[in-house]
């Protein structure tokens, strides 16, 4: 009885990781596009400075910045 139940937890527990990390992943996606569409209102401005070329860009400054 004891060695099934912890079975059971064990096989528990080894669903909850991926689940997690999924939940980051999609959390830490959102958070990103969010703040790009805030930086550039809802893409109508400075478009043309979110290209990974744009130094300022690469070393996180904001575009909408002078």
């Amino acid at each position: 009885m004891l060695e099934a139940k912890r079975r059971r937890w064990q096989h528990v527990q080894g669903h909850r990781k991926p689940v997690l990390i999924g939940t980051a992943v999609v959390g830490a996606t959102t958070m990103i596009f969010s703040i790009i569409m805030a930086l550039t209102k809802g893409l109508t401005e400075n478009v043309n400075n979110l290209s990974l070329l744009h130094a300022p860009f690469v070393l996180g400054r904001s575009p909408a910045a002078p």
